[in-house]
């Protein structure tokens, strides 16, 4: 009989971040793919605003548990457009320098 455990993902410690980045679209894209060659523990939405600017909004921890909650209630594209309206709570605001950062940490 042949078991495989694998427990790499019970050893990350489970702490909720939701975060709100403001740039230039351009900017916000490169920064997207980056973060996804690096981590692979968060969900990430970017939103285009008018003037080629863009939100993006990273979730992990408990607000990805909440977001993913939250998508088998409410239609994907409200959500995708107000999550802070449906996940009731208010993300830390950061600029794309600071968040570039902070990427170490994510």
């Amino acid at each position: 009989m042949y078991t495989n455990n694998i427990n790499n993902r019970q050893a990350i410690p489970s702490f909720g971040k939701f975060i709100k980045i403001k740039g230039h679209t351009k900017a916000i894209a490169d920064f997207r793919e980056e973060l996804k060659s690096n981590n692979d523990v968060f969900i990430s939405i970017a939103k285009q605003k008018i003037n080629d600017k863009s939100v993006l909004y990273l979730f992990s921890g408990k607000h990805l548990d909440k977001f993913l909650d939250l998508m088998r209630e409410v239609y994907f594209r409200d959500l995708r457009t107000n999550p802070e309206k449906y996940l009731k709570s208010k993300p830390k605001e950061l600029t794309l320098n600071q968040a570039k950062k902070l990427n170490k940490i994510l």
